[in-house]
Order: structure tokens, then sequence, then C-alpha cells
């Protein structure tokens, strides 16, 4: 349970630290900002889709893990991200 809310934590700062990370951080009109989030908001029920069909091929473990390692890949090219192309192109990445 403690890695669910560890988990949760991180994408919920992440939804909320992004604006200002592309205001202050990137340079880049808040607008991107708002983008990113849309693409991240519009991925959200079809990717909830694919999970409930892929529990029951795959163990929730598996499934958990590749969940984390996304998010780990998310935030580190975040973390590098020079522009906009990059940060929409990091969205479906984010768990």
């Amino acid at each position: 349970m403690a890695a669910f809310v560890l988990l949760q934590a991180g994408n919920a700062t992440v939804t909320s630290f992004l604006t200002l990370f592309v205001a202050e951080t990137l340079r880049m009109d808040v607008v991107w900002a708002g983008i990113a989030l849309g693409v991240v908001a519009g991925l959200e029920v079809p990717a909830l889709a694919l999970i409930g069909r892929l529990s029951g091929r795959y163990s929730s473990l598996r499934l958990l893990t590749t969940g984390t390692v996304s998010g780990i890949v998310y935030y580190v090219g975040i973390a590098a991200t020079p522009g906009s192309a990059l940060l929409l192109l990091l969205q479906p990445l984010n768990p």
C-alpha cells in the first residue's frame, strides 16, 4: 500500500508542478503546460481501458513494474527536456 501511495504522490506532484516547471525552468509560455496536461488527460481513459485488458494476460506485479519504470523514464526525461517537442512526446509515459 505504501508503494501505491508513493507512486500516486509523484503523479499528483507532477500534475501540480508542471505549470511552474514549464514557465520558470523551461521559460516557455504556460499554454504548453496546458497542452501537455491535456494530452495526458486525453490518454488517461484509453490507458485505463488498456490496463484492464492487459490485466488478464499479465500479472499485477508486472504491470505495476512496467508503470513504475515508465514513470522513472518520464521524470528523467522531463528533467532533461529542452523544449516543447520532447515535453509533448514524453506525456504518454506519464503514469
